[in-house]
């Protein structure tokens, strides 16, 4: 059976069903509190990132003509990108960031290096250019695994969760900005949506007056 390749952008599904799988494993096993007002940003951020990747494109497309097979990979990666950020949530406290993310970077490079020696193919000279794209790209990417390792130990789980979804914000920029992309009503829509769920889990929360009467009588 000859699978015809889905729409590249149905990796829309990653990001959502892997912070959702975070949250419940945030609440249920490492017992973070996550409150109502929480909740409603974690769903906001949520539906922006899932707007933003969307784009309007007819999602209809991931599930036709084999695509439903493709889009099983996609959740599976995303339960395995859960799983990960949930190693770096364990080994924080035990383990230098550095060589936790040394050691998962040289497991999948293993990994992804497998299949090279049967596909392997030369075309063409080397460039230089392209090479040293390629390496500032894994400088980049092991030094933001770095810093989301050491903001784990600053932050509680969920926040660190939704917080990292601003990554779909930053790539509209560079759209725009390097590829001059168009922005269409529905990562302006998405965008504005993420961004009210970040500002309802930012914003700070009135303490009860009882509360602060008995911390002013305590002192």
């Amino acid at each position: 059976m000859i699978i015809k390749q889905p729409p590249i952008y149905g990796n829309i599904l990653i990001g959502p069903i892997q912070t959702v799988i975070l949250l419940i494993i945030s609440v249920l096993w490492f017992k973070d509190k996550l409150s109502v007002r929480g909740w409603i940003a974690a769903l906001l951020c949520i539906a922006g990132v899932l707007c933003i990747s969307w784009n309007g494109k007819p999602v209809s497309a991931l599930f036709g003509d084999g695509g439903a097979l493709i889009t099983l990979l996609f959740v599976i990666s995303a339960v395995g990108s859960a799983f990960h950020v949930l190693s770096q949530k364990m080994l924080a406290s035990d383990m230098d960031s550095g060589s936790m993310n040394f050691c998962i970077f040289v497991l999948c490079s293993v990994f992804m290096a497998a299949p090279v020696p049967f596909r392997f193919e030369m075309t063409g000279e080397p460039a230089l250019a392209p090479m040293a794209a390629l390496l500032i790209l894994g400088l980049i990417t092991g030094l933001s695994f770095y810093w989301f390792s050491q903001a784990l130990r600053a932050v509680s789980f969920p926040v660190a969760i939704i917080v990292s979804n601003t990554a779909v914000l930053f790539g509209i920029l560079w759209s725009g900005v390097i590829h001059h992309d168009p922005i269409t009503v529905y990562i302006i829509s998405g965008a504005a949506v993420f961004a009210a769920g970040l500002v309802i889990l930012n914003w700070p929360a009135r303490r009860p007056a009882e509360a602060d009467k008995r911390e002013a009588s305590s002192a």
